[in-house]
């Protein structure tokens, strides 16, 4: 709750804590919810380059570096409820459909009729071709790569270490002086 809603006598169901929005229900979905507004804008901030018809290790890169960077940003800290998780994967497949311009699809002439048939890749397959996974996969790798950063450094992330295996090291520098 922040000065000004106090001061008019409203109350907010979120505020912003740092960088992310937390909910006074202890629900990820405000941030969910701004990962995917900030994605779409980085999504139309490179309209000229998914309206190309080639590059598609050029989209196929931006996709992964930039797109699913920023819809994944700062959740691997978050417990996220399975509608968010699903929010993320509609989000990310709409946005690689949209990247590859009417290229996840394809075409093959029907023998009796002769006419052009086409057909949609699967979210998976297209998921796949821009190289990612599902997004309980991205964010279960993003923690992954969070722990092996503080245990290759354990001197420099002592109070994470202490958080998630719940000790203290100060205690144990104690009991060795005694």
């Amino acid at each position: 709750m922040t000065a000004e809603a106090l001061g008019q006598g409203t109350v907010r169901k979120e505020a912003r804590y740092l960088r992310p929005f937390l909910s006074w229900t202890c629900s990820a979905s405000p941030e969910v919810k701004e990962r995917i507004t900030c994605t779409w804008a980085a999504f139309w901030a490179f309209a000229a380059v998914w309206r190309r018809r080639s590059d598609i290790a050029l989209k196929q890169i931006l996709f992964r570096s930039v797109l699913l960077q920023t819809l994944l940003s700062g959740l691997s800290a978050l417990v996220l409820h399975e509608g968010d998780y699903q929010r993320l994967q509609s989000t990310c497949c709409t946005l690689a459909r949209k990247c590859l311009a009417g290229l996840a699809s394809c075409k093959h002439i029907d023998k009796n009729t002769y006419q052009m048939i086409y057909e949609a890749w699967s979210n998976s397959r297209v998921l796949q071709f821009m190289g990612c996974g599902d997004m309980l996969t991205e964010l279960g790798i993003a923690r992954v790569r969070i722990l092996q950063k503080a245990i290759r450094a354990p001197e420099r992330h002592t109070m994470f270490l202490a958080s998630m295996f719940s000790l203290l090291l100060v205690e144990n520098a104690k009991e060795d002086l005694t």
